[in-house]
């Protein structure tokens, strides 16, 4: 049972990384645009050249389209979240 104490902080690690490395990737993309749209947009084409890029490995093939639905929800997430502004009265 103190194996499972061990895997669960080391799985609590790893999500911590994951967290930090996305918003770390995100920042980096929304760096450059002025609107989500764009985000997304570079988005997708960065996640089409990674896939092409990984076509011979099934694990990476695996890993990156887990991460790039991740990275998805936390931007929708976050323009969910966004203040309503500039409305008309």
């Amino acid at each position: 049972m103190s194996n499972n104490k061990k895997l669960k902080d080391i799985f609590d690690k790893y999500n911590k990384a994951i967290d930090q490395v996305s918003k770390e990737f995100i920042e980096e993309l929304k760096c450059d645009s002025k609107t989500y749209g764009q985000v997304y947009i570079d988005l997708n084409l960065f996640e089409k050249e990674i896939n092409y890029n990984s076509l011979k490995s099934l694990e990476c093939k695996f890993i990156t389209i887990g991460y790039f639905s991740y990275i998805k929800k936390l931007l929708e997430k976050e323009k969910n979240d966004l203040l309503l502004t500039n409305r008309s009265e």
